[in-house]
């Protein structure tokens, strides 16, 4: 995230500061504009699944470079895995900058359902974040995915990454 905003994945920007924000707004007065609010998508299916190992902290990793340098307000991503227990995954998202965001936890409870078939055509999980608030979308992001419990397999078949910024 860009200076003076502090980042965590559980607890996200933190508690606000009430006082302060009344205090601003009492005083505030708009001035520029941020632009206009665009979308961007980039990525989509990969050419050949990636395998996911199992039981590896290393995991898998797929990289997308964006070349459009929007300030971010929010980052959406789209992934198809094929794996038998969605839950034994991990999947981390580290922004150019070097802003890691962890999009879901091993052990999650979530069994299935990192995709979904429609009309036997695949349709990606959505998961989204607010950790790179105010950073710059240009350059190379990085998603990896990490299988932390023994005996199943599995692979990314589709990795893409939505940017909603100015």
């Amino acid at each position: 995230a860009i200076p003076g905003y502090r980042f965590h994945n559980w607890y996200g920007f933190g508690a606000l500061d009430v006082d302060a924000a009344v205090a601003m707004a009492k005083t505030y007065a708009a001035g520029t504009t941020l632009g206009e609010l665009r979308q961007k998508t980039y990525g989509g299916d990969l050419a050949t699944p990636l395998a996911i190992p199992d039981n590896s902290a290393d995991g898998t990793s797929s990289k997308i470079t964006v070349p459009d340098n929007l300030t971010i307000e929010n980052i959406g991503i789209a992934v198809a895995v094929d794996h038998p227990n969605t839950g034994e995954l991990g999947i981390e998202l580290t922004s150019p900058g070097g802003t890691k965001s962890i999009l879901l936890n091993i052990r999650s409870g979530l069994k299935s359902g990192l995709h979904r078939l429609e009309g036997g055509r695949i349709v990606p999980a959505l998961l989204s974040s607010n950790a790179f608030y105010g950073e710059r979308s240009q350059g190379e992001w990085t998603i990896r995915i990490v299988d932390g419990v023994p005996e199943k397999a599995g692979s990314l078949k589709h990795f893409a990454i939505a940017i909603l910024g100015y």
